[in-house]
């Protein structure tokens, strides 16, 4: 079973007033679990993330005994935040917390006071989060939207380059699964890029500008393959998420060569 419910993809941008829409944060997951012992906080993988967050976590302030939420911990750069996330040195998690400061985003409640609230429907649950967890400029509820508001919701979140939007049904129980009650509407982008460089595997070629790589396979990988073997680079139509500060692509992948020579 799953630690927390996860969303299917979806390349309709649903409307509706069955529907509340929230920014997809673009971060570590986390399932933070408040308590008399102290505050942990556990990866979707399962693997326990507390020390390495200890300083934002430490300042989660709520109004109730105990409690269980669903979360997202996010930086200005995500493999800064994976540096973060992996580092299991404790001067260098002291370090980093310094350099690299974490927003946490609340958006689901799970349960409070020991009392399970799954079968709540998301809208109630909600309602609880703002009256359970206190908003603060290290910890945020992540605000939500209705149907009427979703064009300002999108264009708020292109703007600033962000990953895309939760469509979630108002009506939707907590499930530890992938579920379509929750929907990911990412903003896919497209370039061309040169690439010079290629390595051969099993599933076809790798390519690579020094920089970004994507991986292209079948009939289309031996096209490219040719290509660079006869012109020195081939331009390639690549589909990715974002751009990080460095350039990086996220979730690069192969969408065809640039001009149709073949």
């Amino acid at each position: 079973m799953d630690r927390c419910m996860l969303a299917q993809p979806t390349k309709e941008l649903l409307r509706g007033d069955r529907y509340l829409y929230q920014e997809k944060a673009d971060g570590e997951r986390a399932i933070i679990t408040i308590d008399k012992n102290g505050v942990k906080a556990v990866n979707r993988r399962d693997n326990d993330i507390t020390n390495n967050f200890i300083a934002e976590l430490s300042q989660i302030k709520i109004n109730c005994d105990s409690v269980v939420l669903d979360a997202e911990l996010c930086a200005d750069n995500f493999d800064k935040l994976q540096q973060r996330a992996l580092t299991k040195n404790q001067a260098k998690i002291k370090l980093l917390s310094k350099l690299i400061p974490v927003t946490i985003y609340v958006f689901d409640v799970i349960s409070v006071n020991g009392e399970d609230i799954t079968k709540d429907t998301f809208q109630q649950r909600l309602k609880i989060l703002s009256d359970v967890v206190q908003d603060n400029g290290m910890i945020k509820i992540m605000p939500t939207y209705e149907h009427t508001e979703l064009d300002n919701l999108l264009n708020f979140v292109k703007e600033k380059n962000g990953e895309g939007i939760m469509i979630k049904d108002r009506l939707s129980e907590y499930e530890y699964r992938r579920s379509d009650k929750w929907l990911k509407y990412k903003f896919f982008q497209e370039k061309v890029i040169r690439f010079p460089f290629y390595s051969q595997n099993p599933a076809g070629i790798r390519l690579s500008d020094g920089l970004n790589a994507v991986q292209v396979a079948g009939k289309q990988a031996r096209k490219v393959k040719e290509l660079i073997d006869i012109r020195g680079y081939a331009d390639v139509n690549v589909q990715y998420l974002v751009l990080s500060k460095n350039g990086l692509m996220r979730f690069p992948s192969f969408r065809g060569l640039a001009n149709a020579v073949f």
